[in-house]
């Protein structure tokens, strides 16, 4: 459940909350500056379990429709975003069998702190589980912003290991 809540909150943060520079020049970290209009989202992340005596993978792949949200970059380092979307979301279990399941219409609003870095957006989850997440700018002009981001996690504990892979993609115009 865990896994799900961090594809979850990438997802968010990637829906959400986007960036781009190709470098630490002021002016392209102005263009970041204002209110973005979501047009294209999606994430994955594969989960694999791996003990002495079991193995398995689970795949979710997520996918934003009739997006109507917006992210916005104020000077002060602060994101806002909110707005609806339906969120459907499958669910791969071994590579065989499916679960499809969907939300239509759900509400987002979220509130972080953001940051460039090079060519990295670092958005910051502000709250109780504070966590910064990197996504990579992939494009950003005076109307596209485009970012990606992939996060490796692994845990052993007891015998066992768990690898989870993320990756997300989000586009914005303006």
């Amino acid at each position: 459940m865990s896994n799900l809540k961090l594809l979850l909150t990438v997802t968010v943060f990637a829906f959400f909350f986007t960036s781009c520079t190709e470098d630490a020049d002021p002016s392209k970290d102005s263009l970041i500056i204002g209110t973005w209009t979501m047009t294209h989202s999606e994430a994955s992340s594969l989960t694999t379990t791996n003990s002495e005596d079991y193995s398995s993978s689970i795949e979710n792949v997520s996918t934003y429709e009739n997006i109507d949200i917006t992210a916005e970059f104020k000077e002060d380092g602060t994101l806002t975003s909110k707005g609806t979307a339906d969120i459907s979301t499958v669910m791969y279990f071994d590579a065989s069998d499916s679960l499809v399941f969907g939300s239509p219409n759900t509400a987002i609003y979220q509130v972080a702190k953001w940051s460039i870095d090079g060519t990295e957006l670092l958005l910051t989850e502000t709250g109780e589980n504070t966590q910064t997440l990197p996504f990579e700018i992939v494009s950003l002009t005076d109307n596209e912003l485009i970012m990606t981001s992939h996060i490796t996690q692994e845990v052993s504990q007891s015998g066992t290991s768990r690898t989870t892979e993320i990756t997300a993609r989000v586009e914005y115009k303006r």
